[in-house]
């Protein structure tokens, strides 16, 4: 009895001992179960965590169709309107070529020729020089194609200063008068463009220091001429009595507003010189773009002179322009003109015409064809056909 309670007892033992050591080796791998487990979430916990922040970067770059139709039209818009900066050095090399076969007929004397219509070649460019302030300068000069193709007068040369108050400019440059009443009609290849302003204003003036202020559609332009010389300055297009006095002092001051189609400037010109010569053009001009095609334009001037050696006039002139796109680069261009000098005579230029202009534009060049009648009130009717070329460049370096 006592064996058999030993051997139970042993059994019991071994059993629980059995036991024990199965519990322990379930619990061993219960254990390394969970520390795989805590290591698989704390990789699936990084995973989503990566996966979060890829997201948000996709999220951050996708657009819909409308945002990529506004950047595509954005794009575009900035592609027109960018303009290269002028350059490092400021500097700009331009030219406009413009040789001319010319066929003349007045009374009866006709000659065939190479002329020019008024070909030149210039240097321009600005620089900042302070936070508000801008320095810029220009220089142009003929080009005698006509003749040896020599360099010929200048033209134009000019320094001057801009800012937030206006821009002011001394030497040789484009009369105040000119810009507001007569640019607008100069739209033609002949040299003497717009006809009846040429007869008798400025275009160039030398020794002159100017000021113009412009803001939105708004224009303001004004210049003093101190001790010009016509016969220097060579831009009345008259050689008798505009260019009577040895000297000339000027003074001129306009407005004008352009309202994008339309445009509309006055101006007022005084000279003075010797022998109590005085000379006031008041002249008002206006343009209009009719259409996309169509564009009118028109200069009239009122002309007072006086001279204690001679008696007083009164004169006018008057151009009336037009221009329309035939499409594929051809444009037709008329103009009808008026100079009445108020003299009787031969000593008198009076004088009315049109001209006729077909062009064909290739980018850069321009071949023309024009047609000019001047009919004058005291001598033979002038008639020219210019058959011309037109090379125009524009270099920034």
């Amino acid at each position: 009895m006592k064996t058999t309670l030993s051997k139970t007892v042993l059994m019991s033992s071994l059993l629980s001992a059995a036991f024990s050591s199965s519990a322990l080796a379930d619990d061993a791998k219960m254990q390394a179960l969970e520390a795989r487990i805590a290591q698989l979430e704390s990789l699936l916990k990084q995973q989503v965590q990566v996966q979060k922040a890829q997201g948000a970067k996709l999220q951050s770059v996708v657009v819909n169709v409308e945002d990529v139709e506004q950047i595509a039209k954005a794009a575009k818009k900035a592609t027109v309107e960018y303009k290269p900066k002028a350059s490092n050095y400021g500097l700009n090399i331009y030219g406009s070529l413009r040789p001319r076969l010319t066929l003349r007929d007045e009374g009866d004397r006709s000659s065939t020729d190479i002329t020019d219509a008024l070909s030149r070649i210039g240097i321009k460019g600005s620089k900042k020089i302070s936070s508000g302030l801008t320095a810029f300068y220009r220089g142009e000069w003929d080009v005698d194609i006509e003749a040896n193709g020599n360099f010929g007068d200048a033209r134009l040369a000019f320094v001057g200063l801009e800012g937030d108050f206006g821009r002011v400019a001394i030497g040789k440059q484009w009369s105040p008068h000119y810009n507001l009443v007569a640019e607008r009609s100069d739209i033609f290849n002949h040299r003497s463009s717009p006809f009846g302003y040429d007869t008798v204003a400025p275009f160039r003036t030398a020794e002159l220091l100017s000021y113009s202020y412009s803001k939105g559609g708004f224009r303001l332009d004004s210049g003093v001429q101190i001790n010009g010389d016509p016969a220097i300055a060579g831009n009345t297009g008259d050689s008798s009595r505009v260019s009577g006095p040895s000297h000339v002092d000027s003074g001129s001051f306009g407005m004008s507003y352009d309202f994008g189609n339309a445009y509309i400037g006055a101006s007022f010109l005084q000279q003075q010189g010797d022998n109590d010569y005085e000379r006031d053009l008041l002249g008002i001009a206006g343009s209009l773009n009719a259409s996309e095609n169509l564009y009118l334009a028109f200069t009239y001037q009122d002309i007072s002179v006086s001279e204690s050696a001679a008696p007083e006039l009164d004169q006018y002139t008057f151009d009336l322009v037009g221009s329309y796109a035939l499409g594929d680069g051809y444009k037709l261009k008329a103009g009808v003109f008026v100079f009445d000098d108020d003299i009787n005579g031969a000593d008198s230029d009076s004088h009315d015409g049109y001209n006729i202009t077909f062009e064909k534009q290739f980018s850069d060049v321009r071949l023309f064809a024009e047609w000019l009648t001047r009919d004058f009130d005291y001598r033979e009717e002038r008639n020219t056909l210019s058959l011309g070329l037109r090379y125009d460049f524009d270099l920034a370096l």
